[in-house]
């Protein structure tokens, strides 16, 4: 018999395209639930009580592109993450990509969105910060959030005072404080605060950033899938967050997430080029 050596090579190919691409049409009207929470601007209710938001929006089309419609269970975010942990859901809005959560959670290569955290302040505050000794004694408002830049730690060494807020609008409830005079500063996410003061205009209008650094560095804001959901077909996970990176590069490289940076007022800068910008 004749023998088609470029047949063998051929279907070879043909096997490892399946295997690395995740087929639109297989996913087609499939629908997924994957656990959500609040976070403005990446996660909110929009007019029509809507989950809507940079991060939401962008998982939602995104996930679409491949052939899925996704719904959302709300949860707050620490609830999130213990569903993650227990394999309720197959996957979670993005979040901070942090070392403890990388230990029940696989994370996309590409970052949706990029956080970066500061102090503020009232206008009539003169302070300033490079290091924390330079905020010596005072008291931040701050949420129950995973922060770096050592802010845990100098809360911890005494050099500073954290007033944690848990309640669901916890950044909002810090902002007041602040302008009541309760707390000296608070630390938000640049995107939030400028959220906020849109949004809550003009409470928040004599709150300004505390020059001269930010806190810790551009933390990414990816999303996620459950290891412990994926358990016995890990390879089936990996597939599913491989596609979703490759078509949210494409989502990138389109344009289109900087109209949804435009959309919530946030900044385009960030992370462009498909990588983080660091210092």
């Amino acid at each position: 018999m004749r023998q088609f050596p470029f047949l063998k090579y051929f279907m070879i190919a043909v096997i490892l395209v399946s295997f690395i691409s995740f087929s639109v049409s297989g996913n087609e009207n499939k629908v997924i639930t994957i656990a959500a929470y609040v976070f403005p601007p990446y996660s909110i209710f929009d007019d029509q009580e809507k989950l809507a938001g940079a991060d939401t929006d962008i998982t939602r089309v995104v996930l679409s592109r491949l052939g899925y419609k996704v719904k959302f269970e709300i949860f707050p975010f620490n609830r999130a993450l213990v569903e993650m942990k227990m394999g309720t859901f197959m996957a979670m809005l993005p979040c901070v990509n942090a070392k403890e959560r990388r230990e029940y959670m696989e994370f996309s290569s590409v970052p949706t969105t990029t956080l970066e955290r500061t102090f503020y302040k009232l206008k009539s505050n003169p302070v300033t910060w490079r290091k924390y000794e330079d905020i010596h004694g005072k008291t931040v408002g701050a949420a129950d959030y995973s922060y770096d830049g050592g802010f845990w730690e100098a809360g911890k060494a005494g050099i500073i005072n954290i007033d944690v807020n848990k309640k669901t609008e916890a950044d909002v409830i810090s902002y007041y404080k602040l302008i009541n005079g309760r707390v000296d500063l608070v630390i938000a996410d640049k995107n939030l605060h400028a959220y906020l003061i849109e949004k809550y205009k003009p409470d928040f209008d004599k709150i300004v950033e505390v020059p001269y650094r930010s806190v810790g560095r551009k933390v990414p804001f990816s999303f996620a899938i459950s290891k412990a959901y994926w358990a016995g077909k890990r390879h089936e996970g990996i597939r599913f967050l491989d596609a979703y990176t490759r078509e949210l590069k494409k989502y990138i490289a389109e344009g289109e997430r900087n109209k949804i940076f435009e959309k919530y007022n946030m900044y385009p800068e960030m992370d462009m080029k498909h990588r983080l910008i660091v210092d």
